[in-house]
């Protein structure tokens, strides 16, 4: 009796210990797919800051080939517009610039943020 007494305690505590492994498969299961969804939403991210900045420098360039061409055409502008032209053309760089700086900074966070994640999947 004593016997079948221990037979028992060793059943219900190796069921207990296969019940316990298979909730800490099913939590690590469940960490692993929250890390690669995490990774998964910063990867495109990162791919939307790159293409923004992309986007970013393209007006920036384009801008600044305009602000060129007006400063190159103020001498033949009338006196009173040159001015005018010459704030008009440069405020546009700095907005151009600006915007470019932002969309930088975009990128570099999210590239923080898809590291973190790489490395959160990588654990």
């Amino acid at each position: 009796e004593a016997d079948a007494a221990d037979a028992r305690g060793i059943a219900a505590a190796r069921a207990q210990a296969l019940d316990a492994a298979r909730e800490a498969r099913g939590r690590a299961a469940a960490e692993v797919a929250e890390a690669s969804a995490l990774h998964s939403r910063a990867l495109r991210d990162l791919l939307a800051a790159d293409k923004a900045r992309d986007h970013a420098m393209a007006a920036l360039t384009l801008r600044m080939g305009i602000c060129a061409e007006v400063v190159r055409r103020v001498p033949t502008l009338p006196e009173y517009a040159r001015p005018f032209a010459r704030s008009r053309a440069q405020s546009t760089v700095l907005q151009a610039e600006a915007a470019a700086m932002r969309a930088e900074r975009i990128l570099h966070t999210s590239s923080a943020v898809a590291a973190v994640a790489k490395e959160r999947l990588r654990r």
